[in-house]
């Protein structure tokens, strides 16, 4: 083996951890969303107007996402570590595929972003003229007054940061 092959096998064995990581952390993600109650409370404000259920759905196809990636990793990765070459072009196709699947979903993204924002408002509007205060067991009560429970939160800590930077 010379110096140029094992160098592209050390690439090829490199890149597959930090692929092996990113399918790890988009998956953690995905179980994230789904297992937080925050992430919920926020679900059930969405959907406050109909029965679909987006963040559950795109918390889904994280888990698979991830899954998917984490697999081809661990397949490029031992690859590369056997040299196995049906495995290398195993790898390269579900690869393309990766390629092909970010591609399409980030044209989607483009494409419906202004329906998704239009729709986001529209809901949210529908749910914040059915907040009740006087009700605090009403479940778009207790999902409004998460998010702002959150927000409160987040500008104390922009204030203490920015008292922090001001100091210093």
């Amino acid at each position: 083996m010379d110096c140029c092959t094992g160098f592209a096998r050390f690439l090829l064995i490199f890149f597959n951890i930090i692929f092996i990581l990113s399918g790890i952390g988009v998956l953690g993600v995905g179980i994230f969303v789904i297992a937080d109650p925050d992430s919920k409370k926020l679900q059930q404000l969405i959907s406050v107007d109909s029965t679909d259920q987006y963040l559950k759905r795109i918390a889904y196809v994280l888990i698979g996402f991830g899954s998917f990636v984490l697999l081809v990793g661990l397949l490029g990765f031992l690859a590369g570590l056997k040299r196995w070459k049906f495995a290398i072009i195993l790898y390269i196709m579900f690869l393309v595929v990766i390629f092909i699947g970010e591609l399409g979903g980030g044209i989607a993204a483009a494409v419906f972003k202004s329906k998704v924002e239009d729709g986001l408002k529209d809901t949210l509007g529908k749910a914040l003229q059915q907040y009740n205060g006087t009700n605090p067991n009403a479940v778009v009560t207790k999902a409004w007054d998460a998010a702002q429970k959150d927000v409160r939160e987040r500008e104390r800590e922009r204030e203490r940061e920015s008292i922090h930077i001001n100091h210093i």
